[in-house]
């Protein structure tokens, strides 16, 4: 899903995403268990992001979440081989909370605030950025969860699964290592202007029109394409 990056799989027809689009654009729709009336869809690759540890990281994911759930809200989930602490788990989707919660084993790693994702039918791009002991739940650029004592060890090396929710998916990036401020800045223009963020998926805009005025003031590429 990234280019020249790893290939997600899923070789059991009925678990694999239905196509569809965001911003005109090709995108995944993973069904929740419902839908389509099949089992959870499931991409699943793995190698990626094995034995984190304690060190940095980032993920990047556009998503439109289409309805919420009770029940299946595991969006990302990296999982333990053997003993150990557990399965890595990001969890988008709920319909209680309708926020995003990051957990490792029993332990809750970060949850951003209630209601911090109670939309359907709009485009997010969401990042989760750690640098040191620092933690970070972007929404569009906006810092809206950080915490400053992430230490958990996140040494998972099983799959790692994405998309059992009810949603299109965009975009998933993920890196072992330290993605600083201004790399982060020049995805979120770059994605802004991709599938058009901050809007439903079915409003079309072009390149060069797409995700304006959506990303915070302080990213110096809010409203032009970083150049390289």
């Amino acid at each position: 899903m990234v280019p020249g990056g790893a290939d997600f799989a899923q070789s059991t027809s009925n678990l694999q995403p239905a196509l569809t689009t965001i911003n005109g654009l090709t995108a995944l729709a993973p069904d929740g268990a419902s839908g389509r009336g099949a089992a959870t869809d499931l991409l699943t690759d793995g190698d990626l992001m094995d034995n984190i540890g304690t060190g940095d990281f980032y993920f990047g994911f556009v998503v439109s979440i289409d309805a919420f759930s009770l029940n299946t809200f595991t969006f990302v989930q990296k999982t333990q081989e053997g003993f150990g602490t557990g399965n890595f788990v990001i969890q988008l989707g709920d319909s209680t909370n309708k926020r995003l919660r990051i957990t490792n084993g029993l332990q809750t790693v970060i949850t951003t605030d209630n209601d911090s994702f109670n939309e359907t039918d709009k485009t997010y791009f969401i990042e989760i950025v750690r640098i040191g002991t620092t933690l970070t739940v972007y929404k569009n650029g906006e810092n809206i969860k950080q915490v400053t004592d992430s230490t958990d060890n996140i040494s998972q090396t099983g799959d790692l699964t994405i998309g059992s929710i009810n949603c299109k998916l965009g975009e998933f990036i993920c890196r072992k290592g330290t993605v600083k401020d201004k790399q982060r800045q020049i995805i979120e223009a770059l994605m802004a202007r991709k599938w058009n963020i901050g809007f439903a998926p079915t409003q079309l805009k072009s390149r060069s029109k797409g995700g304006l005025n959506v990303l915070p003031a302080g990213n110096r590429f809010r409203n032009s394409l970083p150049s390289f």
